[in-house]
């Protein structure tokens, strides 16, 4: 039901290199009621990776996470995604997520992409690492998301970003900056256990601050 054979690209554990100018496509048409399958199957879908640029792609219609992180655990164990660049994607119209944190990641930085994120289901960047994991030292700025309609099925689906975990110390050093576009409930819904969270200028409007 999660659909875990259907990542479109699997970024796999040690890789290093360019992801760049792919035409990624799922199959996911328009979302109904209830929480739907196939939310492992992303579009790219990062593992264990150390010194990865992804970078100019269109990944679109996928019903996971157009970048999805749950290779780190399924391709490398207990390992990190560290050191990785995404910018200037276009990322449209996920079931789920533009962008998803989970399990272990260091050492980010997600800039200057389009998330349109018109499906009321999660938030166009979620963070959300599961028992065991931990995201640090994550740096989002300066991309335009659309967030859809707000509260629809109940989970953040009104703000442009969440920050969630089961975990009671799910992570550190996120830097929320210079973001814009639209968010009817909100820029960030964050629970509890992140330590030294700093979300600044982030702005509804057509054009950065």
């Amino acid at each position: 039901a999660w659909d875990l054979t259907a990542v479109v690209l699997r970024l796999t554990p040690g890789m290093s290199g360019w992801s760049y100018n792919l035409h990624l496509q799922g199959p996911f048409t328009t979302w109904t009621s209830g929480a739907p399958p196939g939310e492992w199957a992303h579009g790219i879908d990062v593992g264990a990776v150390s010194g990865v640029t992804i970078k100019g792609n269109l990944i679109e219609n996928v019903k996971g996470d157009c970048i999805g992180t749950d290779g780190v655990r399924n391709y490398g164990g207990t390992q990190q995604a560290v050191n990785v660049l995404v910018d200037g994607n276009t990322l449209r119209n996920p079931l789920r997520c533009c962008v998803a944190t989970v399990w272990n990641l260091d050492r980010w930085v997600v800039t200057n992409n389009l998330m349109d994120k018109p499906v009321p289901y999660v938030t166009a960047v979620d963070f959300e690492p599961e028992i065991g994991g931990f995201v640090s030292n994550f740096e989002l700025g300066y991309n335009k998301i659309l967030a859809g309609p707000g509260q629809t099925y109940g989970y953040s689906d009104g703000f442009a970003v969440s920050m969630w975990s089961p975990s009671s110390t799910p992570g550190a050093n996120v830097y929320l900056h210079n973001n814009y576009g639209s968010w009817p409930d909100g820029f960030l819904n964050s629970g509890g256990g992140w330590t030294n969270v700093v979300n600044t200028n982030n702005v509804q409007g057509s054009a950065p601050p």
